[in-house]
């Protein structure tokens, strides 16, 4: 998982404004850790936070950034992003890469990352999918397999407007690619 999105990491993450230096950054749905790391690389001097419902994927970032760990620049949470155990405000930027279309209520999510979030953050969401005619069977199959709920570019923009974000997305047409970058006002 960490290597298999690695290249659309990087892709996204060139997308952040260059003028954004966040102190505290949560990736939820933190997987295997990369984005953690990545994340870490790129802003040096931020506090890292993961946050997973799967125990499994809980002690995959841990290892991942057992460093960042033991010096206490990283903690990883077992939680659900709809029920973030995080202070309101707590975050300049929360990421979401490759995880969106597995949470059981995307307006429940939208409205936990606002509330987590610091007026003027940022949240960035990356999938490796959209709704597109020319991959509609390969997404079809994904959905089968793993249960993912794919949303319209269009409708995910305006959900996170309902949720108190400026909303846009950049996309990647011919790997069918999406990144969604939001500011929370």
């Amino acid at each position: 998982m960490n290597e298999h999105h690695r290249e659309l990491s990087e892709w996204a993450l060139s997308l952040l404004p260059s003028d954004i230096s966040p102190r505290n950054i949560l990736d939820v749905g933190c997987g295997g850790g990369m984005q953690l790391l990545m994340l870490g690389k790129k802003y040096p001097k931020a506090h890292l936070n993961g946050a997973d419902p799967s125990d499994e994927a809980v002690k995959l970032t841990s290892e991942t950034n057992a460093q960042g760990i033991e010096s206490g620049r990283c903690r990883v949470d077992m939680s659900p992003v709809e029920e973030l155990p995080y202070p309101n405000g707590s975050f300049d930027l929360v990421s979401a890469f490759e995880t969106y279309f597995f949470w059981k209520d995307l307006d429940a999510a939208l409205g936990e990352i606002r509330r987590v979030l610091s007026p003027g953050g940022k949240l960035v969401v990356v999938s490796e999918q959209y709704p597109d005619p020319a991959f509609e069977k390969r997404n079809a199959e994904y959905a089968k397999r793993t249960g993912m709920r794919l949303v319209k570019n269009e409708e995910m923009i305006s959900a996170m407007g309902v949720h108190g974000f400026s909303a846009e997305f950049k996309t990647v047409p011919e790997k069918n690619w999406v990144c969604f970058i939001a500011t929370k006002y």
